[in-house]
């Protein structure tokens, strides 16, 4: 009786048993799951700088830090929650100078880099156009008969014009209605205390240096310079000129209340602060500074 009923249980004792130590005598060996050897490559996203240059216009350039070339870069621009550009830039495009935009707005500017790998995470700027401390009134320019040869022009704001204050201005230009004029240095400064009405004060400070051939109609923002400008005093926007004709190189609107324009030929004096006598007071509707823009 004994041996049936250790028969009957012999499966209960050994089937937990194999299965515990090994099917039929077979050792337990784990599967090895070797990770990817080869992982996918990343690529480095670029670096990007972005210059206010004055109320509507910003540049973004930017330079690829992978090692591999790119072959094309992804431009974005987006104002508040709306995407307005979403660009694929060739390779050879590392600066954008964006304009059209909205004065004292911020912008959120991000780029990326596709090479052979792939495409980088955006590098992300978020700059501010300047906001206006001047601006010409809108009125559709006429000629002006210029001047022929070399000559100073200085463009006087009265304070009640100068709207805003700021430790940096950029300066917006815009050439004749006809001819070429060329630029050759342009300074900017508060009036001085004494002397003639169209000499600079000591905080005389350079914005342009370098010649600028304007085409006509043509506009120009200049690069920005550190200058405080402060809305309580007059400004002064000194130029001079060489004009290879002797009509349409100065713009007119009628009226640019607020404005006065003084000149004399033969002279080059932007740079200098206590300038000659006799200078011609002009019609105050003259102007070549179309906007002048603070952080």
């Amino acid at each position: 009786m004994e041996w049936l009923i250790l028969l009957l249980l012999a499966p209960a004792i050994v089937v937990p048993v194999v299965l515990l130590f090994g099917f039929a005598g077979c050792s337990y060996s784990p599967v090895r799951v070797d990770p990817d050897p080869d992982p996918p490559p990343t690529v480095t996203p670029p670096t990007v700088t972005a210059d206010p240059k004055n109320v509507d216009h910003i540049t973004v350039s930017w330079q690829n830090t992978d090692p591999n070339p790119a072959t094309q870069y992804q431009f974005v621009r987006i104002k508040g929650p709306v995407t307005e550009t979403d660009s694929n830039l060739a390779a050879s495009i590392t600066t954008v100078d964006d304009t059209g935009l909205d004065a004292g707005t911020v912008y959120t500017y991000q780029v990326s880099t596709t090479t052979a790998d792939g495409t980088s995470d955006p590098t992300t700027v978020t700059p501010s156009t300047f906001q206006p401390a001047f601006q010409v009134d809108p009125v559709a320019p006429t000629h002006q008969p210029g001047f022929a040869g070399d000559f100073c022009y200085v463009q006087r704001i009265r304070a009640d014009k100068v709207v805003a204050s700021g430790g940096k201005v950029g300066i917006k230009v815009q050439g004749a209605t006809a001819n070429n004029v060329t630029i050759n240095r342009i300074y900017i400064s508060r009036v001085a205390g004494g002397g003639n009405p169209w000499d600079s004060a000591g905080d005389l400070t350079p914005v342009m240096t370098v010649p600028l051939t304007l085409q006509p109609d043509e506009i120009k923002d200049l690069d920005p310079i550190v200058y405080n400008l402060d809305e309580s005093q007059d400004l002064i926007v000194a130029f001079d000129f060489t004009a290879a004709a002797s009509a349409d190189t100065i713009r007119v609107v009628s009226p640019q209340v607020g404005v006065t324009s003084y000149f004399k030929a033969g002279v080059q004096q932007a740079s200098v602060p206590a300038r000659d006598p006799g200078y011609s007071t002009g019609p105050s509707q003259i102007y070549l500074v179309v906007t002048i823009g603070v952080p």
